[in-house]
């Protein structure tokens, strides 16, 4: 038995299910029946991966049917009479992943647009189509083909989508760490304050104790959405003023489809004493007035629509779209911003207490800092960019020892002319 994120049938579209054992698996479907070969796919290849992984694999693979439909290429027929695709198809196809989804509507559909109205994805989101779409033909190939010649159709198509890769320039960028401005801080602080004329959440005090708990959570831990959303009752010292951040992936207790979940590892952050107390306040006078909610112990709960269930991502996303709207000047703040000021804040932290060490041992010292922070491995790529710092941090100072010298050189020339 399952239970289907959502209702209406569509030619093709992904969805979610829920299986009784609590496992949450994403699925394409064709006129409402799951696609067979996606599906197998998905669940051969990708099984330990994350909902979001799959359901972009199957993005990808539902781009793919649509355009074999506009090819009018029956890929399994063809594939068992050992007809592999051609290098003008696939030329057509990498063509056909460079263009954006409004663009491959109109091209699908048959409307005639000038070739100076396409529109283009980025390179990253090509590199990955392509990727995407790779692996799940060489399946197919696998899987449908008892040809001699499937092993070199597999070396060929690895080959041909090689020489198409674009250049990636995006290595050559230095990233800025993005800070959100006090005056921001101080209007946002404002606005969510539950006494405030600013506050644009109006008729339910419970919603607005619970969106500043939202801002305030996220504001002075960092964490992501996923991990918000995912915080139980019994995650929460109240005592020693400790939020243990927990993976609970396919939880059964969890009403929610598309399941809220924690990318990083499990950690403790420590909370201070101010937003201990808002919780407090929270979840003995607001959470919990109506009785769904004390059937679960998860801590944000809807208060309008499906009251006391646990809160979607959805309505996590629309909280801040509201503040966007309704504040001035809080125009582009949204959740994972302030994971980024999270990490300017522990960046000005290393330069202020580590000052006296040198780059690698500040390196280092932010390795272990930041990584058990945000929930990273110290070695991976997200702290390999904090890594940079440092890097550049020593050529800086190579190149100043370096220009000392030569003004001293200069000088000491001059005093012997």
């Amino acid at each position: 038995m399952c239970n289907v994120l959502w209702g209406d049938d569509v030619l093709s579209k992904i969805t979610m299910i829920k299986m009784q054992n609590g496992l949450r698996v994403p699925v394409l479907l064709e006129n409402g029946i799951p696609h067979f070969y996606s599906t197998l796919h998905i669940s051969r290849e990708f099984l330990n991966t994350s909902h979001n992984t799959k359901k972009n694999v199957l993005e990808c693979i539902r781009l793919f049917i649509q355009w074999l439909k506009n090819q009018d290429i029956q890929i399994e027929q063809r594939l068992a009479e050992g007809n592999f695709l051609n290098q003008v198809e696939l030329e057509r196809l990498l063509d056909f992943l460079n263009y954006d989804k409004p663009t491959i509507s109109n091209l699908c559909s048959g409307v005639a647009i000038h070739p100076r109205s396409y529109k283009f994805v980025s390179v990253k989101t090509y590199r990955n189509r392509a990727a995407s779409i790779k692996n799940y033909l060489k399946f197919l190939y696998r899987f449908l083909s008892s040809s001699e010649e499937r092993k070199q159709a597999e070396i060929d198509l690895d080959a041909f989508i090689k020489t198409r890769q674009p250049r990636d320039n995006s290595y050559k960028k230095i990233k800025e760490e993005k800070a959100i401005s006090d005056k921001i801080l101080s209007l946002l602080f404002n606005a969510i304050e539950p006494s405030s004329s600013d506050n644009p959440w109006t008729s339910d005090l419970g919603i607005r104790v619970r969106n500043q708990l939202i801002v305030c959570l996220l504001y002075e831990t960092g964490i992501r959405r996923g991990e918000l959303l995912g915080i139980r009752i019994s995650d929460i010292n109240f005592q020693s003023n400790q939020l243990a951040v927990k993976r609970r992936h396919d939880a059964l207790d969890d009403s929610r489809l598309s399941q809220p979940n924690t990318k990083t590892r499990e950690r403790n952050i420590p909370l201070s004493d101010s937003l201990i107390d808002l919780m407090h306040e929270y979840v003995s006078k607001h959470r919990g007035v109506s009785k769904r909610a004390k059937r679960h112990e998860l801590l944000f709960v809807s208060h309008k629509r499906n009251k006391g269930e646990p809160l979607s991502l959805q309505s996590l996303n629309l909280v801040f779209r509201t503040l966007n709207r309704k504040v001035e000047d809080l125009s582009g703040l949204h959740p994972h911003l302030f994971r980024h000021h999270m990490n300017y804040k522990i960046s000005k932290l290393i330069d202020e207490k580590f000052s006296h060490l040198g780059a690698e041992d500040k390196a280092a010292t932010d390795a272990q800092i930041r990584s058990y922070h945000m929930g990273w491995s110290s070695t991976g790529n997200s702290q390999e960019h904090y890594n940079k710092r440092y890097a550049r941090e020593k050529a800086n100072e190579a190149l100043r020892n370096r220009d000392i010298k030569l003004a001293l050189m200069s000088k000491k020339d001059e005093g012997e002319d």
